[in-house]
């Protein structure tokens, strides 16, 4: 699996990472060297946005969460988790994984 930073934020499942100790050692680790974690719910951020968020076809990234598209709203929340995704929708489809309830 490929990490890749967001800003100064990088998601990263621990336990998929096959370490010989457990989260709460890897966590305690990380944070007595600077890191933090942080959580972010990723619905209630979008909630916010309703209605405060213009559309605009073909928006910057950058312009997020100000001025959206489809793909780049997507991609802004997903980045404020730490979780990169390319900027094309097409391109988001790709490298994702069905969840199903």
């Amino acid at each position: 699996m490929k990490y890749r930073a967001v800003g100064d934020c990088c998601a990263v499942v621990i336990d998929f990472l096959g370490l010989p100790i457990k989260c709460e050692e890897v966590l305690a680790i990380l944070n007595s060297r600077g890191f933090a974690e942080i959580k972010v719910d990723i619905l209630a951020l979008a909630w916010q946005c309703m209605g405060v968020s213009k559309y605009r076809r073909s928006a910057r990234p950058s312009e997020a969460p100000a001025v959206v598209d489809y793909s780049s709203f997507v991609k802004w929340l997903y980045g404020m988790r730490g979780i990169w995704l390319p900027r094309r929708s097409i391109q988001q489809y790709a490298p994702g994984h069905f969840i199903f309830r």
